[in-house]
């Protein structure tokens, strides 16, 4: 018959097959990138919630030693 023996890749459905699959990686890439990004935001959040709640556990340190009469200073 008049069937064509190359790669499937050739025909319209083989390359649309290689164009889905492409934009189903991007999608996969992009999806990822986005986790990474909430993670390290979230990470740099409760890093920023520590950061606050020990300055502010230092100062009532502080504040204690002075009233007790234990300052360093």
């Amino acid at each position: 018959g008049l069937e064509s023996s190359g790669p499937k890749d050739k025909t319209p459905d083989g390359m649309l097959e290689r164009i889905a699959g492409l934009t189903g990686s991007a999608l996969r890439l992009g999806a990822r990138a986005t986790d990474t990004s909430l993670r390290v935001g979230r990470a740099l959040i409760n890093s920023q919630d520590q950061l606050r709640a020990m300055l502010t556990a230092g100062q009532s340190l502080k504040d204690i030693r002075e009233v007790a009469g234990l300052t360093l200073s």
